[in-house]
């Protein structure tokens, strides 16, 4: 009964408030608490429930007999701090001397009772294992650390802070530190193997993917005799990527931490990982590809006061579980280096032939990959790595220029299904809270959590790969029929001749990268304003050779002093627009350039009176005006020079400027058209790169501030550029005409954007993405376009030839043509895919319940029965465990009503289809040998021969 009130005659009154709301005396209550000494007590003393111990009430604890009576117990107490759930609480106890402990050291009867020993010579601080379980998982699930639990729990025991609490925070920290290194060695199978850690290989102790290839486990042994267009079924496919918030500050040690393991798990031998990167020597990068920002800072981001800048990782991108990780020291400095360790280390444990590769840098990373490999350590390189096919993530592969994201994207491999390539970037959604925690720590703590935190993340997104799988396939198996009824819509509208050309040109480009690539637009054909003048210095040493030297070199000078003016013109202009107070240094600056700018103009003027002899004379009425009007003369900036596109109509007449000098100017300012879109373009990328990476590696006011000034730096650098096509374009319309301006149109301010069109399935990718997060509240990227209006800017080839784009309108419709067919494609190979993963996951689960099993019956010598029985009790719970994954597994997948608050899809009926045939072909495949349905399930048509 559960009252506030006493009850009986009794002076003094017991309640337990674990056992429940009901009163006792004090002997009832000693007597029922013999066998759980921790349990929280509240007497009825002066009128009010006051708080009280077990061992103040006289209990004393008796280990070897879970409390029980021992015939030759010690005849002195001793006291013993453990550390529970409900409070931290000093225990009265002796220790077993009788036949049942069988001479047990005393830290083996102290864990035979539940209870972890702080040390293990006369141990006096313990933690329960419940405690140390419930711990892990608020540290992994909640980022928990150990000074904030240990005080929630210190707040449990008193919390008004009245009493002494015995200080057991570093005990606690190096218990919990024990006790989960022992949990993943058990949970591997280490114990049960014969040789144990000492025999471990690097990686043995990594919670491996059940859904991807792995040799011996779960792939077919004639899996290699697929015919070729299967292969890609076998085929890993894993992502690289930095996080540069796993940072760890330098801290000073007082002794040095090392892990309790070390290369084990995904982070590679320490010592062995620090000597190879010891051996750098800075390189000088050249980037090819405007998106690169991370490698153009690699040796200036801030490292200060750090020891780890962040870290290198590597996952299986279509399961998202991590295969590798490793420190960076210098931001991305080492980010080659680093990255070709952790890399190679993931990719060798494989062992298969060849493997896909997406990176966000991917486009300049494999460059000199054989090469950096052949570096690498001599015992690292003891197994061969796959042949590789790198990729760009399809979110990321969106901030490179048109020419790297059509060759490099994810949505053009041949192999990968509808594989995004974004996987990492949610797996660093999930450890960014983390790294708060593991930052503070010393090496060797970091080093543990982190191996915790992995392990836990990979095994729950295994056992999430019921649900999930079934979700993808039913998506994929929709979005199939609908990609190839849009194929075959647009191919059907197609001539022959045309569907053959391009089916060629498909089928070159994916043997031979070099050649024209058919997703992308024709480039520009090398024309810009460097072109232009090169060929009015080749017209005039033409005309040199024709005796007509003084005149080539005026003509060239005339045009170089008018292109040595423009440019500070135009940079003394932004900057007083841009910046509205200036700082004494910042003007200072100003009248320095404005001081040059002067004389570059009265240079010019000389030239400008022998080719055009009438400008001199409305220079001169330009300042009789100004004397008459008493207005201030021009900055230099503001001061006209009377090019031949700014004298129009009668001003030309009277300025007497030959029309070859005309068209010189218009073939100059198509040059400068030209080249100002095409820097436009890529300041555009990169900016919209770096604010990307900002918002996903970026916190704090220090980091946010320098990335916000590299942001307005940007922004000022596509200002200019687009100044400079408006004068250029304004120049050119003055010059020859509106009509003559062809593909150079009016630039407007709602021009000036990045945006991709959307592609038919971007919302079902969306979909697949979205089953990948297991928390709806975080944000994180998808890949996916918007379906805003492109604007101009990215349809015009640039330059004079851009009317050739035009008058073939069958460009755009082959670039169509060949995107839809890479979305068929894709899907196709996605639905496979799926299928194949899914054998696998049985596959792997049953493979893992046979190893189980083997350990359970396996002899050890030298045990003793107790030891044994848990050894074998250990193993078979596993096996059982796997055993029911797979079961439940099963039974999802063979489900034919919807799942409790959903709805049937028109899918449902297809995927219980497929998955039925699948259960059953691997229930009669009793070797893992390739399913009976394996060469009868149709793969990747050949799209392209089919097309033509």
């Amino acid at each position: 009964m559960a009252t506030d009130e006493p009850i009986g005659t009794c002076e003094e009154l017991y309640r337990c408030q674990d056992c429940g709301e009901f009163l006792e005396c004090k002997t009832c209550s000693i007597r029922r608490h013999s066998h759980s000494p921790l349990h929280n007590i509240r007497v009825w003393r002066d009128e009010c429930w006051t708080r009280t111990t077990l061992g103040e009430m006289g209990l004393v604890y008796q280990l070897g007999h879970q409390g029980g009576p021992c015939p030759y117990a010690e005849k002195t107490p001793r006291l013993m701090t453990v550390i529970h759930i409900n409070g931290i609480h000093i225990v009265p106890f002796h220790f077993c001397s009788c036949y049942i402990s069988d001479h047990e050291l005393p830290w083996q009867q102290v864990m035979r009772n539940g209870w972890y020993p702080a040390t293990a010579k006369s141990p006096q601080t313990c933690a329960t294992m419940t405690v140390l379980n419930f711990f892990r998982r608020m540290k992994v699930t909640a980022s928990v650390n150990v000074r904030d639990f240990l005080t929630t729990v210190e707040r449990i025991t008193d919390p008004y802070n009245t009493e002494w609490t015995p200080d057991r925070y570093k005990a606690f920290g190096r218990m919990q530190r024990q006790w989960n290194f022992l949990m993943r060695v058990r949970r591997s199978g280490l114990g049960h193997e014969e040789g144990g850690l000492d025999a471990a290989k690097a990686g043995a102790l990594i919670v491996q993917c059940w859904a991807c290839p792995r040799l011996e486990v779960n792939l077919p042994p004639n899996w290699q005799d697929v015919a070729a267009k299967y292969q890609y079924r076998f085929q890993p496919i894993v992502s690289a990527d930095a996080n540069f918030r796993m940072k760890e500050k330098m801290k000073p040690e007082p002794r040095v931490d090392w892990p309790l393991y070390d290369g084990l798990g995904v982070q590679p031998n320490r010592n062995a990982y620090l000597d190879w990167l010891a051996t750098y020597v800075t390189e000088e990068e050249v980037s090819t590809c405007i998106a690169f920002a991370a490698l153009l800072q690699k040796n200036t981001r801030f490292t200060e006061g750090l020891r780890t800048s962040g870290v290198i990782g590597v996952c299986c991108a279509r399961h998202e579980l991590l295969l590798g990780l490793g420190d960076l020291q210098k931001g991305e400095r080492y980010v080659f280096k680093n990255t070709d360790y952790i890399l190679y280390s993931a990719l060798s444990r494989m062992g298969l032939q060849s493997a896909a590769v997406t990176y966000d840098i991917a486009c300049q990373y494999k460059k000199n990959w054989g090469t950096r490999i052949d570096e690498l350590p001599a015992e690292l390189r003891e197994h061969d790595v796959p042949e590789i096919l790198w990729a760009l993530p399809v979110w990321h592969g969106n901030v490179h220029d048109v020419k790297c994201e059509t060759s490099e994207s994810l949505k053009y491999k041949v192999g990968v299904g509808k594989t995004d390539g974004e996987g990492i970037e949610r797996i660093w959604a999930v450890f960014n809270p983390f790294s708060y925690m593991t930052r503070e720590e010393h090496p060797g703590a970091r080093h543990d959590d982190i191996e915790d935190k992995t392990n836990h993340h990979n095994f729950l997104k295994n056992t999430g790969l019921g649900d999930s799988l079934l979700r993808k396939l039913k998506i994929a198996l929709e979005e199939r029929m609908v990609q190839v009824a849009s194929f075959d819509e647009v191919n059907s509208t197609l001539r022959s001749d045309l569907r053959s050309e391009w089916g060629a040109m498909v089928v070159d480009w994916l043997a031979d990268p070099t050649k024209p690539n058919p997703y992308a637009p024709p480039g520009k054909n090398g024309f810009s304003e460097a072109t232009a003048r090169r060929d009015l210095e080749k017209e005039e040493a033409e005309e040199e050779a024709k005796d007509r030297a003084t005149e080539a070199d005026g003509e060239q000078a005339e045009d170089s002093d008018c292109e040595d003016v423009e440019p500070p013109t135009a940079r003394l202009v932004q900057e007083k627009t841009s910046a509205t107070n200036l700082t004494l240094a910042q003007e200072s600056k100003v009248h320095q350039r404005r001081r040059g700018l002067t004389v570059k103009i009265k240079e010019f003027r000389k030239w400008q009176a022998v080719y055009m002899p009438g400008v001199d004379g409305i220079l001169k009425e330009d300042e009789h005006k100004r004397r008459e009007t008493q207005s201030s003369a021009p900055l230099a900036e503001d001061v006209k020079l009377y090019l031949p596109s700014q004298c129009a109509g009668r001003l030309r007449r009277r300025s007497k400027c030959p029309k070859r000098l005309i068209n010189q100017e218009a073939t100059l300012r198509k040059g400068q058209c030209s080249e100002a879109l095409d820097r436009l373009r890529s300041r555009l990328i990169a900016k919209r790169y770096l604010t990307n990476f900002r918002n996903a590696h970026h916190v704090g006011q220090k980091d946010t501030t320098r990335s916000s000034k590299l942001l307005s730096s940007m922004s000022a650098k596509v200002q200019q550029a687009t100044r400079k096509y408006r004068v250029a374009r304004a120049a050119l319309a003055d010059l020859t005409g509106e009509a003559s301006c062809g593909a150079f149109r009016v630039l407007h301010d709602s021009d000036v954007k990045v945006y991709q069109t959307a592609e038919s399935d971007a919302e079902a990718v969306k979909k697949l993405g979205r089953l990948d997060r297991r928390d709806s509240r975080r944000t994180v990227h998808v890949a996916g376009e918007t379906r805003a209006t492109m604007s101009w800017i990215w349809t015009a080839s640039g330059g004079p030839d851009a009317e050739e784009d035009v008058a073939n309108p069958s460009t755009g419709v082959r670039i169509e043509w060949a995107k839809a067919l890479a979305r068929k494609t894709r899907w196709a190979e996605e639905v496979e895919l799926l299928k194949e993963e899914m054998r696998r996951v049985l596959r792997t689960l049953k493979w893992e319940e046979e190893q189980w099993s083997r350990r359970a019956n396996a002899v050890v010598e030298h045990l003793r029965l107790a030891e044994a029985q848990g050894r074998r009790g250990y193993a078979l719970r596993q096996m059982r465990d796997r055993a029911r994954i797979r079961e439940s597994f099963e039974e999802l997948w063979l489900r034919s009503a919807p799942a409790r608050g959903r709805k049937a899809g028109a899918m449902d009926g297809m995927a219980l289809a497929a998955l039925t045939t699948l259960i059953e072909g691997e229930r009669r495949t009793d070797e893992f040998g390739l399913a009976p349905d394996m060469d009868l399930v149709p793969g990747v048509e050949d799209d392209v021969g089919g097309a033509s």
